[in-house]
């Protein structure tokens, strides 16, 4: 699974948004930042990331589908994913929703799950033009030394292709002007 999330960063290199970025790294932690700029509104930008199953790519799942992703948008909601065999992995779950304004998810994705104690993952939508800007923040910690420096960089890479993901979905659904 490693070696996955190492290739898929690599690949992820090429089409990461401008404002992304390891914000900080140390023995037990670290903290990654992407940002991007949507022509949807904060509502419909809010609602789209609740759909993972529309910009999520299948080779950052467990069952190879994104299709099979969801997130229930409640508090305690689940980002999860329905296997082949109908058994569900649940990734993260719902910690706050501000619709159209806030979305924090708690949990670990992926390989993260067998390393690290705790994961915050903290969207932000604020309103630009007719438009918006969000900024996802993912606060890992609780891992031993010898995994940070090869997971901070390869889980912002798989994080920046969704983002860059979710910006084209967001851009395919955006009004024209």
């Amino acid at each position: 699974m490693k070696r996955a999330l190492a290739i898929g960063a690599a690949a992820a290199a090429w089409t990461v948004p401008t404002a992304a970025e390891v914000r900080s790294t140390g023995p037990d932690r670290f903290e990654i930042e992407h940002r991007i700029d949507s022509a949807l509104p904060p509502g419909a930008l809010y609602a789209l990331i609740g759909q993972p199953a529309r910009w999520w790519s299948d080779a950052h799942t467990y069952s190879g589908k994104a299709a099979n992703l969801s997130v229930d948008l409640v508090p305690m909601g689940c980002w999860c994913e329905r296997m082949p065999d109908g058994k569900v992995v649940t990734h993260l779950r719902v910690g706050i929703t501000q619709p159209g304004r806030r979305l924090l998810l708690i949990g670990l994705l992926g390989p993260l799950s067998t390393v690290a104690k705790a994961g915050a993952m903290n969207w932000t939508i604020t309103p630009k033009g007719r438009g918006s800007t969000l900024v996802m923040n993912y606060k890992v910690g609780g891992m031993s030394a010898d995994k940070v420096a090869p997971l901070a960089p390869a889980v912002d890479g798989v994080l920046g292709e969704q983002m860059t993901r979710l910006r084209k979905t967001a851009e395919d659904l955006a009004p024209s002007r």
